[in-house]
This record gives structure tokens, C-alpha cells and sequence, in this order.
């Protein structure tokens, strides 16, 4: 397992670095062909990650931190839960940090491991109405 923990580990790093410099071609690539992206208060996400992520850049995402609390290696997948902490600052307003949970399966490809399904839920409240 720590073989496996390793290699996500450096997948998550590289997950990281991309989202910090706003890589979305980058952040697309981590991703599986049929992958799905499922946030809370959004429809889910399918394909078409890169325009996804040039998008999600414009509401003010400057870093994640990505901490791995445990993985099941279940062969051609393995399975992460784990928090993350996610700091946003919109145009015109003071830093944000997100903090919450998310849980990858990844999908054991020709390339490496790579994102197959993403669900992530904050732990902050839902905005005022």
C-alpha cells in the first residue's frame, strides 16, 4: 500500500501545484476521459475538464491543501477519503478559506492513477439567502 499511497500522494501534489497556478490544461490531465466532477451546490461535472477549470479559476481560487486521511487500494481503483482546505478570494473582497471533505476514486490507467470520480462538500455553512 504505501507503493500506492506514494504514487497518489504525488498525483494529489501535482492536483496542488496546477490549482495554485491556475494550470487548468494541467488540472484536466488528472483527470479520466469519462471522470466525474460532483460539488456540492453544482450540477455534476463530465469531460471537458480544462474549460471547467478556466472557468472555476475566475471566482478567485488561489490554493487547496489536500490532506489524505485513507485509501483502499481495491486493484485497478482505489478509493480516497480525505479534507481539504481551499482559499478563494473574489475580485474586490477578502481571502476566503473553505474547509471541508472529499472523496476520489482513482481509476488505475495506462498513464498512472488518474481522477475518476471527485465529490467534495464543504464543512462551512451554505451562504445567507
Amino acid at each position: 500500500m504505501s507503493d500506492v499511497r506514494e504514487k497518489i500522494e504525488k498525483q494529489n501534489a501535482k492536483f496542488m501545484d496546477y490549482l495554485k497556478k491556475h494550470n487548468a490544461k494541467g488540472l484536466a490531465s488528472l483527470y479520466t476521459e469519462d471522470a466525474c466532477f460532483m460539488a456540492a451546490n453544482a450540477p455534476m461535472v463530465q469531460g471537458n475538464f480544462e474549460a471547467f477549470f478556466t472557468e472555476f479559476f475566475k471566482t478567485g481560487i488561489k490554493e487547496i491543501k489536500l490532506m489524505t486521511e485513507e485509501l483502499h487500494d481495491l486493484g485497478d481503483y482505489v478509493n480516497e477519503r480525505s479534507r481539504y482546505e481551499l482559499t478563494i478570494q473574489p475580485p474586490g473582497m477578502s481571502p476566503i478559506v473553505d474547509k471541508g471533505k472529499y472523496v476520489v476514486v482513482w481509476k488505475n490507467t495506462p498513464s498512472g492513477y488518474k481522477i475518476y470520480w471527485d465529490i467534495m462538500n464543504s464543512d462551512l455553512p451554505p451562504p445567507p439567502t
